[in-house]
């Protein structure tokens, strides 16, 4: 079966989810943001988390996510839009799918892909360009896979904060 709450229109703010399922936090309606205020976990199905608002409309994990399978973060496609892990946040699938302008990894948080690989990829209207923002001592990790960047479509990616504040490690750290 599946778990699924969807806005008309405005925020979806969730509070604590544990289900075996597919999971589905879709938020419809400009500028509609989908915010963690508990931890969201599925044992068995994929987790999709959605904001489909257009420009400015965001999802900010204030804490953990984590599938049993694959897990989906998609944010708006305007700028202003981006995917926001708080800091101490995880949020991970067997494989990670971040489809957003600008994704935010914040101090001790991690977005992991367990078995598979760490797709993040833009949906920025226009140009497709990608940011990657390390706000202090965050990791992308696929464990056993790749991190692969504006993988479907080739534009530029910036990644900003460096070494001191953000490591990414692929395939069990034998490289991307």
């Amino acid at each position: 079966s599946t778990f699924s709450i969807t806005t008309a229109s405005g925020n979806l703010r969730v509070g604590n989810i544990d289900t075996s399922s597919t999971t589905a936090l879709i938020a419809n309606g400009a500028g509609a943001d989908v915010i963690t205020a508990g931890t969201v976990t599925s044992t068995n199905g994929p987790v999709t988390i959605q904001a489909n608002g257009g420009a400015n409309s965001d999802i900010l994990l204030n804490n953990n996510v984590t599938s049993g399978a694959v897990l989906n973060l998609t944010s708006g496609t305007g700028a202003g839009a981006d995917v926001t892990l708080a800091a101490g946040v995880t949020a991970q699938g067997t494989t990670t799918n971040v489809t957003t302008p600008d994704l935010n990894i914040n101090a001790g948080s991690n977005l992991t892909a367990t078995t598979g690989s760490a797709n993040i990829q833009s949906n920025l209207v226009g140009t497709t360009a990608l940011t990657v923002d390390f706000l202090g001592n965050g990791n992308i990790t696929a464990s056993s896979g790749n991190v692969l960047f504006n993988n479907t479509t080739a534009v530029s990616v910036t990644v900003t904060g460096g070494a001191a504040n953000g490591v990414i490690t692929a395939n069990a750290a034998a490289g991307i």
